[in-house]
């Protein structure tokens, strides 16, 4: 891999560099697919793009230059600095309350709050823009922002045909963990196999974390940590994606079912009623669904999901985004001098990053 403290080689200009900052790039978490998919579609406009993070884990993509942050980046201006950034795109806490006031162009990029469900969303004013995957997030933004969606078919986009007189497959991608706990809806799907009770269903798990044994011995065939690949297999061959999260900015294995010809069934609420035509009131009644929807329904819901979700396309959002970082982007011409209020902004939301971090553990 480059090291990205490297000067570039002239004989290789690019347009300039652009710098993503998130807590966490590794498998399984939707904003480092989102990232991953930006670093390509910038790359190939021309861009050198890198990733800071503060906890960073194999199999990523190796081809994307990766620079590790501490859990307290209390210098993280002077680091950026040091990489002479065009463009800087804090995508997770607590990068845009560490940038507050930074006169160097950077974007607020917000993929949502799992602690903030609803109300108004605090955005940093001095940002050169705010951005979000979703019109539900972006309009909770204050001040305003511009929707950026992101694409959904970088797994592939695989139109249904039906298929009479075959079970029906019933499958859900969750995560384990303290926080997605709260708000995944993993309690729900744990013992919905035997609330349906169904023979004609079968019940697929993908599971990233512990927990498995839990949903085997509810009647879930559980793949554990499974790859990209592997997840893609299981959706093509599925016929209803679960998705019961009332809070998802944007929902990205809800995407990534319907490009591969699943109906997406979703909870009603955050995005969901933009990203599937299938969004149901409350558990009780997607467990009523699933005991009545015949085979032939469900055929007809898998092409209407895949009709719907077309235009969610990495194609579009490359477009977007080409278009944001051309208006935002500015050539390098040196440090910025750090004003002491924005200094201590810094320092403070440094360390209220790593007191919520020693909280949640």
């Amino acid at each position: 891999m480059r090291n990205p403290r490297e000067p570039r080689n002239p004989g290789s200009e690019t347009k300039g560099r652009i710098v993503f900052l998130t807590a966490v790039w590794a498998p399984g978490y939707g904003v480092s697919v989102v990232i991953a998919e930006q670093c390509r579609l910038l790359r190939q406009a021309g861009w050198d793009v890198l990733v800071a993070a503060i906890r960073a884990e194999s199999g990523m993509p190796p081809d994307i230059a990766v620079i590790r942050l501490p859990f307290r980046p209390l210098f993280l201006r002077a680091r950026l600095e040091a990489l002479a950034p065009s463009l800087v795109v804090a995508c997770t806490f607590p990068f845009p309350q560490a940038l507050a006031g930074w006169g160097t162009p950077w974007v607020h990029w917000d993929h949502g709050r799992a602690d903030q469900p609803e109300g108004e969303l605090a955005m940093e004013t001095s940002a050169s823009e705010r951005v979000g995957p979703s019109r539900w997030l972006v309009g909770r933004f204050r001040p305003a922002g511009v929707v950026v969606a992101n694409g959904g078919d970088h797994l592939g986009r695989v139109q249904p045909s039906a298929r009479p007189g075959r079970p029906i497959r019933v499958v859900a991608a969750l995560r384990s963990g303290a926080v997605e706990s709260l708000y995944k809806g993993n309690g729900f799907l744990r013992d919905l196999p035997a609330r349906v009770g169904r023979p004609d269903m079968e019940w697929v798990l993908m599971l990233r974390g512990d927990g498995a044994d839990g949903f085997r011995e509810s009647g879930w065939r559980v793949s554990q940590d499974p790859s990209r690949r592997e997840m893609a297999s299981v959706w093509t061959e599925s016929d209803i994606h679960l998705a019961p999260s009332r809070i998802e900015s944007f929902d990205l294995p809800l995407a990534e079912a319907q490009h591969l010809g699943c109906a997406g069934w979703a909870l009603e609420g955050g995005a969901h009623g933009e990203l599937t035509p299938w969004v149901f009131p409350s558990e009780e009644v997607v467990r009523e669904r699933l005991l009545s929807v015949r085979r032939d329904e469900v055929d007809a819901m898998r092409l209407a999901s895949w009709e719907h979700v077309g235009p969610w396309s990495w194609h579009a959002h490359g477009e977007a985004l080409r278009d944001l970082v051309q208006r935002c982007a500015r050539p390098w011409v040196g440090p910025v001098r750090s004003a002491p209020h924005a200094i201590v902004l810094h320092r403070l939301a440094a360390g209220l990053y790593d007191l919520a971090r020693r909280i949640l553990r």
